[in-house]
Parts: C-alpha cells; structure tokens; sequence
C-alpha cells in the first residue's frame, strides 16, 4: 500500500526561480515600479515598496528599523484586467513595525481595484497573505487572524457568493465548497499552509499563490497548488442604487507593517468563455531545482515539491491497518474498482501495493489471462503479499521489487499504473512518474487515489493528502500524459485519471 522511502540529503538551492510559462508576461520586472501606482506616492509621499534589482524582488520596508514607526501602503497596477491568471511568490521576512509589532504579519493581494487610488484600501476584493494557522479562530488586534486564502471584501457595498460551513471555537462560518451559498463579503477558509519561514536561508521559505478571475462570475484563491477559496457573482452598487456586476479593476498589493518579499509577478489574461489549458492543469514547467527543503511539519519529511512537503511514510509495521474490517466501507473500495474499468487480460502495476489489499480484488477483474504487478520496496510486505496470495488461491499477482526512485517496471508494458494513497509518500515523485510513464502502453492510463486535501472533514493528517489542483499541476510537468477524468463518488478520496499519449 505505501513505499516506505529512505530519506536522503538535499541540497538547499532554494525554491522555484523566475519562471517563463507560455502564454504569461510579467507584472514586475525586478527592476523598477514601471507598471504600478503607489498610493502613497499618488499623495506625494514615499512608498514602502522598493525595488531590489539583484534579486528581482519588490522588498517591502526595505532597510527599515525593526519595530520603527511605518507607513502602510498600496501598490496597483496601471492597467485593468478582467479575465486573468495571476501567478506569484512570496516570502515573510523578519521585521515587524509599529504598531503592529506583536501582531501576525498581514500583506494582500487585490483585484478589481477601482475608485479613489489614493486610499490605501481601496475598494476591491483580496486574497489575503499572512502567516496566521487556518485554524485560528477570528480574534481583535494582537489576536487577529491573518491567513493567507482568507477573502477579503473591502467596501461596504460589495458583495460576492461564497459556499460556508458552520464556523466554532470563535471561527466564523468558513468557506467549504459542499457548504451554504451565501451573498456577503468576507470569508475566511481552514485550507492552506505556508511553506515555512527560513530567517538564515534567503533561498527558502517562498510561497507560490495563484488566482483565476473570470471577470465578475468566479475567482479560485490557490495557495502552493491547493484550492484554498472560490467566490463568485461580484457585485456592487452603482450610482442609482442599483447592484451590477463588478468585473473588471487593477491588481494591487499591500504593505502593512511586516517585511516581505514579492516576486515573479505575472499574468495570463484570456477572453471570456476560453479558459486556457494551464488554468486547468496548474503548472507546466519543471520546477529548477527539482526539489527543496523546508522545515519538517509533524507528518513530513522536510522535503518540498512543487510546493508540497512530501509526507513521512508508513512501513510493514502498519500492514494491518491496510487490511482493516471496515475499509471498504469507509473508503467503499468497491466503488473505486468499479470507476477503474478493468478489462480481462490487462496488465495493472499497483505501486506500493501493500498487502495486497487492491491488488486482490483488481486480479479477480483481470480474470486468468492478466496479471498484476504488486509493486514495493519493502520486502516483508512482498513476503505478506504473497502469503495472502497463496491463502486466497490467487496466481495472477506477482510481487516486484522495485527502488525508491525506480519502480523497475518492463517498458510499455502496462494498461494501467495504479497508486492507492502511496504517490504523496514518493520521496522522489518526478523521477518515479518519469519511469511509470515509461512502463506505460500507449494510451495506457495512471491512476491516482487520494484523500482529499479540499475537504475539512477528512480526518487524515495533512501531508498526506492531496488536492486535485496538485495532483494535476504535478502531473501537467509531464508532456506525455494528460487529465481524462476524475471519480468524486468516493467518500474521502479522490480518483484521478491520465492516458498516456
């Protein structure tokens, strides 16, 4: 069922640099404010915001005396967009300023900025940015909470829909997209997680944000490839009283009072009705370098993908968990079976396979005529996997050792690669997927089962679980496969599936 990987040394060669994506330009160009409007300079006084050519960044309160008086700020675009991708990254520095020098660090990201540019708030809607834990309950001043993929409604006479659960322990109703509908203006979200803070390492510690604004129907807040909050129906009242779309505005951020960095800045602007491939598949570019390091959470191993920590992995000690009486019907395997479509006589890889509990049943499917490779590294799992095969009279699944980076499967000789709650454990993902696609037929298909990170109510530990967005971003890398469909029946998980070309 899971790989149980050996971990390794990484190189600390910090996280994605200036990225060239087909289709965007930039906002910012690393060397000067060309392109944007500082509200504070719009009023004749000296912007927080300045520009580091070296690096590329926009260093907010750059220089500046850790916990000295300082000015808020905000910075907007000259130009309006209405349909867009905007992609960036960020990174929390260490300084604080007064008054907020107790506070959670707290900056934004806006869109459909309109109305008087001088305001620091302006009217407009935003992405918020800041460190604050989504689980912290909505609090006042020193206790305030500032999450990055909160929403932000500023103006009184603005409105957007947003799907909420019951909120407890202080929270308000948050965003859950099998919620409520509800037209109001703010809403906070319990999804996302920042990559953490490095104060000795200036190459760690960036976090990609994305958003998709479909004029006034729909925007998606995505932090480091997780959906974290999605809001549509933008309205706002016009000078009759009446209440009309909101579809279009400049795109600002923010300085308030704590030291950050921006960087590669840039936009996909696309007509309405043509959502461009890459907002449905994430990222296309190989991150270089490959991987990084972060700061070990409880359930990860410290090593970063795509902005995903990869997860601690369970070994042959916790095989019985894999065999539990009530897993089929607390992940209904049977339905998931049933979604795979197997057909007699293909050739099925099940990488990570465990005891062989999938395995099992897809054998039965495939009839005589096929075969399953139960693939692992663990040998004692391949010693259980074949005494639960000879217990159930099976002889149409064949245990395969493969390696952590390797699953060593024969070229082309798949109909299917299947990984059951296992990919977000691969202590080496792109180089196992390279392999994986090579074992594949063509028009041979990978699937993915895991438990899904959009859902507060899976009650799975965070790194080991994985949004769609991130499934499909990580995947998009790889030239040779695309998305075909994803299975939503499961009550946890999800199913996700790509054919090879």
């Amino acid at each position: 069922m899971r790989f149980f990987l050996i971990p390794i040394a990484v190189c600390l060669l910090g996280c994605l640099p200036a990225i060239a994506e087909e289709g965007f330009v930039p906002l910012f160009n690393g060397r000067s404010l060309a392109g944007w409007t500082s509200a504070r300079e719009l009023a004749g006084e000296q912007t927080p915001f300045k520009v580091n050519a070296a690096s590329k960044t926009l260093h907010v309160y750059r220089g500046e005396k850790a916990n000295s008086e300082q000015q808020t700020d905000c910075l907007n675009t000259e130009k309006e967009y209405s349909h867009f991708i905007l992609k960036m990254e960020y990174k929390w520095l260490e300084k604080r300023f007064a008054p907020r020098t107790n506070w959670d660090r707290d900056a934004g990201l806006l869109f459909h900025v309109h109305g008087n540019l001088k305001k620091i708030w302006p009217l407009c809607l935003e992405m918020q940015i800041g460190e604050s834990p989504g689980d912290k309950p909505n609090g006042l001043h020193e206790e305030g909470r500032f999450h990055s993929g909160d929403l932000f409604v500023l103006g009184r006479d603005l409105r957007v829909d947003t799907k909420r659960e019951k909120g407890s322990g202080g929270m308000r109703d948050y965003w859950d997209p099998k919620g409520k509908l509800v037209n109001d203006r703010h809403c906070p979200t319990r999804l996302g997680v920042e990559v953490p803070k490095s104060m000795d390492d200036p190459q760690a510690g960036w976090n990609q944000i994305e958003i998709r604004v479909h004029g006034a129907d729909k925007a998606v807040f995505i932090l480091n490839g997780e959906v974290v909050l999605e809001l549509g129906n933008f309205t706002q009242l016009n000078d009759k009283g009446e209440r009309v779309p909101l579809d279009k505005g400049r795109i600002g951020l923010q300085a308030e009072w704590a030291e950050i960095l921006y960087r590669n800045i840039r936009i996909m602007e696309f007509n309405p009705g043509e959502v461009p491939e890459v907002a449905k598949l994430g990222a296309t570019a190989v991150p270089d370098p490959l991987y990084t390091e972060c700061k070990p959470h409880r359930d990860g191993i410290g090593k970063v993908f795509m902005g995903r920590e990869i997860s601690q992995v369970m070994g042959h000690q916790a095989a019985g968990w894999l065999e539990r009486p009530n897993r089929e019907r607390e992940e209904r395997t049977d339905l998931a079976i049933k979604a795979l479509k197997l057909k007699p006589g293909e050739v099925v890889a099940d990488i990570g396979c465990g005891t062989g509990y999938y395995a099992t049943r897809m054998a039965e499917e495939l009839g005589a005529e096929g075969k399953v490779y139960g693939v692992e590294i663990q040998q004692e799992m391949l010693d259980m996997l074949a005494k639960n095969m000879k217990q159930l009279g099976i002889n149409n699944v064949e245990g395969h050792m493969g390696e952590p980076n390797n699953p060593k499967l024969p070229v082309a000789s798949c109909d299917m690669i299947i990984m059951v709650d296992v990919y977000h454990e691969f202590e080496f993902p792109y180089e196992m997927t390279r392999h994986m696609i090579s074992a594949l037929k063509p028009g041979g298909r990978l699937v993915l089962i895991e438990y899904r990170m959009e859902d507060p109510e899976v009650r799975i530990k965070r790194c080991h679980k994985m949004s769609e967005v991130q499934v499909k971003a990580e995947m998009a890398i790889h030239p040779e496969i695309r998305w075909v469909e994803t299975f939503t029946e499961l009550p946890q998980q999800h199913l996700i599936v790509f054919s090879k070309s």
